[in-house]
């Protein structure tokens, strides 16, 4: 990494955002506790900057699990971690994609709320619709 691509303060900047509701129970929907438990959270992402601004890379976790490989699935552009049960657990974007080539990454059932939750709040820079 070259001196002008030196993170912001050397450290990452994050956005926390509240996980999204997912799934329900009756009339109730799971508290993300619960969620979280039972490893159905919403999603997290963390933006990673240059000293001026420019966005280097997207970070979203996916799963609240440990990553045990990495798989390259757009050379140099979008990679994505999967647990020891080849579960998605993080995707990082380092160059600009299309969210379509993104969202199949996602389960099915949460392929929904994925691209909502990316449309909202990933940086328009690296994730273009």
């Amino acid at each position: 990494m070259s001196a002008d691509s030196e993170r912001c303060s050397g450290k990452m900047l994050s956005i926390g955002l509240e996980p999204f509701k997912l799934f329900t129970r009756g009339h109730h929907s799971l508290e993300v506790t619960d969620m979280k438990r039972q490893g159905q959270f919403g999603f997290e992402m963390s933006i990673s900057a240059r000293n001026d601004g420019t966005i280097e890379a997207v970070y979203i976790l996916v799963r609240d699990n440990k990553a045990a490989r990495t798989r390259e699935i757009i050379e140099d552009i979008l990679l994505a971690d999967y647990n020891s049960r080849g579960q998605l657990v993080w995707i990082e974007i380092l160059a600009p994609v299309k969210l379509a080539k993104i969202t199949p990454l996602v389960d099915e059932p949460r392929r929904r709320t994925f691209r909502r939750f990316i449309k909202e709040q990933a940086p328009d820079e690296l994730v273009l619709s």
